[in-house]
């Protein structure tokens, strides 16, 4: 059984997020995508906008009516900085050790991959797939050989996902909702009324 894990803020979770987990759960044909919200990135720290609360909600309300989606408060359940080691080893726990994880990143996550605790051993724990645009980023792979080891990084290089070229971001959202601007077809509907029902990000 293959699963893939998308982690993040979500601070809102947008219709990029779900894109990449469509195309992983297409290309890697997985079994299921789990989308999990930090509670705190170690390098990101009191950078979130919304509580922790909201942004699950919100991930829960994207993923409502997919039935390979899903959404998982394991990160904000064990509070403190969220590290992706110690969410692989209990999902390993919870799935068994025959499913092979694939843990999602983009081509910008890639330079930091050195700095990420124990990132050897998360690499034998899953294999990195990479949402790229054509093209774009994939050249830094080749330089993680001597970090992450060179399986990894062959794995890596099988697991690369092509992603179209979507102008998204948390950060416009949040720019745009403060600014009393729509952010319709950038969310799900049901994110955009719950932002709205909260009035979040309007300060």
């Amino acid at each position: 059984m293959n699963i893939g894990i998308v982690g993040g803020s979500f601070d809102p979770i947008h219709l990029g997020h779900l894109v990449i987990g469509e195309e992983a759960y297409r290309s890697l044909e997985l079994a299921r995508v789990i989308f999990v919200p930090t509670h705190i990135q170690p390098h990101k720290r009191n950078q979130h906008h919304a509580d922790a609360k909201h942004r699950l909600a919100m991930v829960r309300a994207a993923v409502r009516g997919c039935p390979y989606f899903e959404a998982s408060d394991m990160e904000l359940r064990r509070e403190g900085v969220s590290y992706t080691v110690d969410t692989l080893k209990e999902l390993k726990r919870s799935v068994g050790a025959r499913a092979r994880l694939f843990f999602i990143v983009g081509t910008d996550t890639l330079p930091e991959l050195p700095t990420w605790k124990n990132v050897r051993e998360v690499a034998s724990l899953c294999t990195f797939a990479v949402a790229a645009r054509p093209g774009k980023g994939l050249s830094r792979i080749d330089a993680l050989a001597k970090v992450i080891g060179r399986d990894a990084v062959r794995r890596m290089r099988r697991a690369v996902l092509q992603i179209p070229q979507i102008g998204i971001s948390s950060t416009d959202i949040r720019k745009r909702v403060r600014s009393g601007r729509s952010v319709r077809y950038l969310v799900p509907k049901a994110v955009a009324a719950y932002i709205q029902r909260h009035r979040l990000y309007r300060g």
